[in-house]
């Protein structure tokens, strides 16, 4: 029997430090840096739940996929967002947040 081959992660890595200066640039105004680390936990965990309008998705976890759908389209995975106009549309800058969200 063949070895299985490994799962390759669809996610590429982005640049952290890069993350960190789009972040000051695009979300100090209006986040704080005690969002580092969120990746991986709980959606609407700690401050989230009251100012994002996530409580509905409380049970689903902070994934690449999900940062990215959201900083890609805050009102359509979040309807009750105050994130509407704050939007990434560059996919680089995207994952490279997300990736500074990480640590």
């Amino acid at each position: 029997m063949p070895p299985k081959k490994e799962k390759q992660s669809k996610e590429i890595q982005g640049d952290a430090d890069r993350g960190q200066r789009l972040f000051k640039t695009l979300c100090m105004g209006c986040h704080s840096m005690s969002l580092r680390g969120i990746y991986g936990k709980n959606i609407a965990s700690g401050n989230m739940i009251y100012t994002s309008g996530l409580l509905a998705k409380a049970t689903e976890k902070w994934t690449f996929k999900n940062l990215d759908a959201f900083l890609t389209h805050p009102k359509t995975f979040a309807p009750e967002t105050a994130m509407g106009a704050a939007a990434v549309k560059n996919a680089r800058d995207r994952r490279d947040i997300i990736e500074f969200l990480k640590a």
